[in-house]
């Protein structure tokens, strides 16, 4: 996704790139609900689950995901439609959202059954074929149409070769939903906090759309996508460790859950602030790679951008160290803390304010959401150092 994020950067105006932007952010809306409702419980209540009780837990969550991505791209086609998006991006994003569900199911039962090998024969296969088709279909549809599509047949294409049992059963859907009750209260929750956190990562989007447009949202979204591999790197730790972690706590292992939240919080950190001190010190030399997207402009931006990667890395893995304690509600009031906060600070953009404005926002809300949480935690880290004096 980064590569085909570059190409377009590098290959398309900054008004097409940021169409491209606002599908690929409708798109992610789906995946914060699929993520609420039936990844986080995948992860947390599969690894403690054993024989027919496993199996029926499976059944159940795979039967809900699939309702809810059918759902999900039907909202996201809509909403495209209402943002004015041409029709045939609003009929691909509502098919992305849909086929990049369903592999990202499949990613977490890869994950939760620690079967990684499997999970990059899937990745790698989506990909690829996503590559080829992309470059396929490049000569004869503008650029963010093939990125799209291939995009699109590459998660098909993974799911086909690669899917796994999941007992999925829609015409069941009923009696799922009831099975699926007592967890709700849990899950409403952690729905709520999806649906912030996709606020907390993507306001600013729809924002610049309305108050500033497409070509606006092209030239300030692209510094962030050269920062985006810090994100993704911690988004898959938090993939990674929530089964860990929900097993750790499970077990009263509280120390040893600390400490896996430590090992990810510094190393990830130092990883990210390496990255983007590399980054900066190249990207003046890759400038002229992308005369479109606003040149020394964009070029001002990418610090802004950096700041903010760094300090979302530590947000994210206590984030997940509360999910995996079922302690969503936590992780939701801190987030909308954060996007209450920004949000109101982007009203600046239909007064005037500056684009880098966006950013100071962005980050004003990170640092408020890691305060918050590191003030819930911190309790728990004083008792772990007496139990351990």
């Amino acid at each position: 996704m980064f590569a085909l994020n570059l190409a377009l950067i590098g290959f398309t105006t900054a008004e097409s790139y940021g169409n491209f932007v606002l599908v690929f952010a409708l798109s992610l809306l789906a995946y914060g609900a699929q993520n609420a409702i039936t990844l986080m419980p995948l992860n947390v209540l599969l690894p403690t689950r054993f024989g027919q009780s496993r199996r029926m837990t499976l059944q159940m969550l795979s039967t809900l995901d699939a309702a809810v991505l059918i759902v999900a791209s039907i909202v996201v086609a809509v909403l495209g439609i209402w943002t004015g998006l041409p029709l045939i991006l609003c009929g691909l994003g509502g098919l992305l959202s849909l086929t990049s569900g369903a592999r990202e199911f499949h990613r977490a039962l890869f994950l939760t059954n620690n079967k990684p090998y499997g999970l990059l024969r899937l990745d790698i296969t989506a990909f690829t074929t996503a590559i080829v088709i992309t470059l396929v279909l490049s000569n004869v549809r503008p650029l963010e149409d093939a990125v799209l599509i291939g995009l699109i047949v590459g998660n098909l294409t993974s799911l086909a070769v690669f899917r796994q049992a999941t007992h999925c059963s829609l015409l069941r859907l009923p009696q799922m939903a009831r099975r699926y009750a007592p967890y709700w209260r849990k899950s409403r929750w952690a729905l709520f906090g999806a649906a912030v956190t996709e606020a907390r990562f993507r306001l600013y989007v729809f924002v610049i759309e309305f108050a500033r447009g497409s070509a606006a949202l092209g030239v300030i979204h692209a510094g962030r996508v050269l920062v985006n591999p810090v994100a993704l790197l911690a988004f898959a730790w938090a993939r990674a460790s929530r089964p860990i972690l929900a097993k750790q706590l499970a077990a009263t292992h509280k120390r040893a859950a600390l400490e896996t939240l430590a090992v990810g919080v510094v190393g990830l950190t130092l990883v990210g602030v390496v990255y983007v001190a590399l980054l900066n010190a190249v990207m003046p030399y890759l400038i002229a790679f992308v005369p479109d997207l606003g040149g020394q402009e964009f070029l001002k931006y990418l610090p802004l951008w950096s700041a903010f990667a760094v300090i979302s890395v530590p947000a994210i893995c206590i984030g997940v160290y509360f999910q995996a304690n079922h302690r969503y509600q936590v992780v939701a009031i801190s987030t909308l803390a954060s996007v209450l906060l920004s949000g109101l600070l982007l009203g600046g953009l239909f007064f005037g304010a500056p684009l880098k404005w966006t950013i100071y926002c962005l980050v004003i809300g990170e640092i408020v959401q890691l305060l918050a949480l590191l003030y819930i935690l911190l309790p728990e880290l004083i008792s772990a150092r007496r139990v351990q004096a």
